[in-house]
């Protein structure tokens, strides 16, 4: 008869051990976020920098179409190497 009630003890425990090593992976909110979405627009509107920029035509200064494509060829001809040249230089080897 001992033996019977261990056991349902065990089970119970397992049972609880369980329940509780479970309930840590839920996620409750506790209400918490039902009003985000009334926040959300006043959270966008806080990031825009300048809210009346969509009324200003004027042209944007930078670098006009020519210049660009030469820095952007000039950056990507940067990463082509020659690995051998390259480990050879570093360590001093074939001079």
């Amino acid at each position: 008869m001992g033996a019977f009630y261990g056991h349902r003890f065990l089970s119970l425990a397992m049972a609880i051990g369980a329940g509780i090593c479970l309930g840590g992976c839920s996620y409750t909110s506790g209400g918490r976020d039902y009003y985000d979405m009334y926040r959300a627009p006043a959270a966008a509107e806080a990031q825009v920098l300048n809210p009346e920029a969509g009324k200003n035509r004027k042209v944007v200064a930078g670098l006009d179409g020519p210049a660009a494509e030469r820095v952007n060829a000039s950056y990507t001809k940067s990463f082509e190497h020659d690995p051998i040249k390259r480990a050879d230089e570093a360590f001093g080897v074939g001079e």
